[in-house]
């Protein structure tokens, strides 16, 4: 395959250098240009492959922030250097959970974050499959971090200790620990970590990110999607939270059918995972610590949940007619 397979695999186009191509970029900091983008994994495999295509796009994120950065305009408008207004980015940052001011970007590239959810040894056991990880020595002004988050098995296998847990009577004198031992709350606290890694390195320091796990399409939009909550207070907004699911989750193929155990082959439970419901334990978590931020509540969360799930249904039921 070529190049652009991991992004394509995301709906992304790619085209030769310096034509117009579609952007893997989610949102963009409009004080200092930096980016989060996303897209799944390389093609490695246990040969190393290299292809030039793939490391010139990486690379190329940093030195398009630093070509056009976000800038401070007379009054405290932050403006991105463009003089077209449909060309500004999709999202205005605030710092309202980060606590920090953005940085002034000096046109020297940042050093790119890329942030793989897994650990360093699952992402080198890809390579049997045919993926991997980025090698910082082919991709130059780069930075890998690994951050060990656990595959779909291991938070199906949580959730399920979890369920077990609460659906007994409680003991006052070993409920604590019997929650701690099912790893649920580990589990989120990794997540947690990942999406202040992500919005840290934007707000704070500049830095553009590009996030992604094996397929893109589970931890990936977990920790985009939380990290755009923690920078952009429209998302914490009844409207802004479901066009975040939507634009997050659903348009970027979360497998939804899959994951929740909806689709044909029912029996098959190596597919079945709570991607989307750990998710928003994690925003709830948020919500309970900083409930003045939010515009909604746990009720709107319960019920977001049956409203996108029943939603990607509907939306790959044409596609499964096509295929009988």
């Amino acid at each position: 395959m070529g190049a652009g397979w991991r992004w394509t695999l995301l709906g992304l186009i790619l085209t030769p250098p310096g034509a117009s191509r579609g952007s893997p970029f989610l949102c963009r900091h409009v004080r200092n240009g930096a980016v989060i983008a996303r897209c799944s994994q390389p093609e490695i495999s246990w040969w190393g492959w290299r292809n030039a295509d793939d490391e010139y796009l990486v690379t190329s994120i940093a030195k398009a922030c630093a070509l056009n950065p976000g800038v401070k305009v007379p009054g405290g408008i932050p403006h991105n250097g463009s003089s077209d207004g449909s060309e500004a980015c999709d999202t205005d940052f605030d710092s309202s959970l980060t606590a920090c001011s953005g940085v002034e970007n000096a046109g020297t590239p940042q050093k790119l974050l890329i942030l793989d959810a897994r650990s360093y040894t699952a992402a080198v056991a890809n390579r049997a499959k045919g993926g991997g990880c980025e090698c910082e020595e082919y991709y130059p002004n780069c930075e890998v971090v690994f951050m060990g988050m656990a595959n779909i098995h291991s938070i199906r296998n949580s959730f399920q200790y979890l369920r077990a847990v609460c659906s007994q009577v409680p003991d006052p004198s070993n409920w604590l620990s019997a929650l701690e031992s099912t790893k649920w709350l580990q589990h989120l606290s990794v997540m947690l970590k990942a999406a202040v890694l992500v919005s840290s390195a934007v707000d704070r320091e500049g830095r553009p990110v590009l996030v992604h796990c094996s397929d893109g399409w589970d931890r990936t939009p977990q920790i985009v999607a939380l990290a755009k909550i923690l920078l952009d207070p429209y998302y914490r907004t009844m409207e802004g939270f479901q066009v975040l699911v939507e634009s997050d989750w659903l348009d970027f193929g979360h497998k939804f059918g899959d994951r929740c155990g909806h689709q044909e082959k029912v029996e098959d439970q190596n597919e079945q995972c709570p991607v989307f419901l750990q998710w928003l334990d994690a925003v709830h978590q948020l919500l309970k610590q900083f409930p003045c931020l939010f515009e909604f509540n746990e009720a709107f969360l319960v019920r977001n949940t049956c409203a996108n799930i029943s939603l990607s249904l509907a939306r790959c039921e044409p596609r499964q007619k096509g295929r009988l």
